[in-house]
């Protein structure tokens, strides 16, 4: 009974407290309706129906059958309405047909905005008999018009001429055809030209936009496959020379910038098989130290380009973790006479203790050059050297007490009160013990923070490759 009684008196409360919530929502939107009634009131009063128009129609999106904004809305629409199939008028009697086409297309999206907020204007049946004869009209002359420019090699007066039929026809004769030939032909004889002087990225661009408008357009499919194969540029993996004694490094750090390549899933970037690059290095005596040999691995290989990097420096320093003792104090409750009232009361009091405070940082350097060098001529295409200094460090406290009430201070004798002792009770100091309390105890080994700066100096690399290979055209 006891527990019926709490649900009924909560479900009263929600019931009211959702009524409190939605009056001053209702009063808004009153509000916000006749707010933007008056606000055409004085629009049309000033003989601006349109502007009018716009108030009450948001008045009416606002309180959907307004009594008052309805009223205005029928007048100053009409009005607005009224002008804008004059204006129409006046271009269907000049045979300015295209201007006439868009005055009617801004008269029926009136229409069609009051008629949205149920509200009825008299739009006269004879306006779009004349709009539809003006249409047949322009479509005809723009289709002479544009057939001519397409016949004269125009072609992109052509396509902008059959677009304009699209947006009032899309379906009219052939336009469709007409405007995809009016930018396929041109754009094919410029994808050729870009294809004859090697711009192979740039011509293949330009055959997927003639082989998504027409898959079958001559030789399109077949200069887009021939353009991609003879754009890709591929590079070639040497291994990274390590002067640095630490296992694997330079095989991690060559893993890494093959990855972060791979990542870019890039079309026109190969990386050549390079699992047996090494025994081809040894058979053929080649030391990679000039231009020469850059070119006759490149002829074996079959690679545009050699990625030789190196190793310069690498240290790793720290690593361990050191404690401190540390003076301090735990604050306890106890009680205590009031001298003036004689009555008992709570206050707080300190004991000495210590509690210790760990310390400790683990910092790598590594510094990794790289050329990307062609074996066309021996030539440097990019290159750079790159830096990371990377750390980690771990600062906490332990505390066998209760944490919560210690906070720090200093003294000298554990057993003896001294002049100079010091509580340093202040919240300031109550959140750093609690931060040093909960602070992460783990610092990170030299194989976790090598681990990070291999994939930091990869991705530099593999960047620097990328940027390189974004200028080829």
């Amino acid at each position: 009974m006891y527990g019926t009684g709490i649900t009924f008196a909560c479900k009263k409360f929600m019931k009211n407290w959702l009524l409190i919530l939605l009056i001053p929502l209702l009063l808004i939107s009153c509000t916000g309706a006749s707010h933007f009634t008056r606000k055409g009131d004085k629009s049309q009063a000033a003989g601006r129906p349109g502007e009018a128009s716009f108030q009450y129609i948001q008045a009416l999106r606002r309180k959907p059958g307004h009594i008052k904004a309805i009223a205005g809305l029928q007048v100053s629409g009409q009005e607005q309405l009224n002008r804008l199939l004059d204006n129409f008028f006046a271009f269907h009697n000049e045979d300015k047909l295209k201007e006439g086409l868009y005055a009617f297309k801004e008269a029926d999206g009136f229409y069609q905005e009051v008629s949205s907020v149920k509200v009825d204007l008299r739009f006269p049946g004879y306006y779009r008999e004349y709009f539809e004869e003006d249409k047949t009209q322009f479509l005809s002359e723009t289709y002479e018009t544009g057939m001519k420019a397409f016949q004269n090699r125009e072609y992109k007066s052509a396509e902008n001429l059959f677009d304009e039929i699209k947006k009032w026809d899309p379906n009219y004769k052939d336009v469709s055809q007409l405007r995809n030939q009016a930018e396929i032909i041109p754009l094919y004889e410029e994808a050729l030209l870009d294809y004859d002087n090697e711009f192979y990225k740039t011509a293949h661009r330009k055959f997927q936009r003639i082989i998504s408008l027409d898959p079958r357009y001559k030789e399109a499919g077949l200069y887009l496959s021939e353009s991609l194969k003879r754009g890709t540029f591929t590079i070639a993996f040497t291994p990274f020379e390590q002067i640095v004694a630490v296992p694997s490094l330079a095989q991690t750090l060559n893993a890494q910038v093959l990855a972060e390549l791979s990542k870019s899933k890039n079309p026109f970037l190969q990386i050549v098989d390079r699992s047996n690059l090494q025994q081809i290095l040894t058979e053929q005596k080649i030391a990679l130290t000039n231009s020469t040999d850059y070119v006759k691995v490149g002829e074996i290989i079959g690679a545009k380009a050699l990625l030789i990097g190196k190793i310069l420096e690498y240290q790793y320093t720290g690593g361990k973790v050191t404690g401190t003792a540390r003076t301090g104090y735990e604050a306890f409750q106890d009680s205590a006479k009031n001298s003036q009232t004689g009555l008992m009361e709570a206050v707080t009091r300190y004991k000495k203790v210590y509690y210790q405070e760990y310390q400790g940082k683990s910092v790598i350097h590594c510094k990794v050059q790289y050329q990307l060098i062609s074996t066309r001529d021996g030539s440097i295409l990019a290159s750079d050297v790159f830096t990371k200094d990377l750390q980690d460090q771990v600062n906490y406290i332990e505390y066998p007490g209760n944490i919560n009430m210690l906070v720090p201070g200093t003294w000298q004798q554990l057993k003896f009160n001294q002049a100079n002792d010091r509580v340093l009770d202040t919240p300031q100091n109550r959140n750093e013990i609690k931060r040093l309390a909960s602070a992460r105890r783990d610092l990170k080994v030299e194989n976790q923070l090598r681990s990070e700066t291999v994939q930091e100096l990869g991705q530099k690399v593999s960047r620097g490759i990328l940027e390189y290979e974004a200028t080829l055209k």
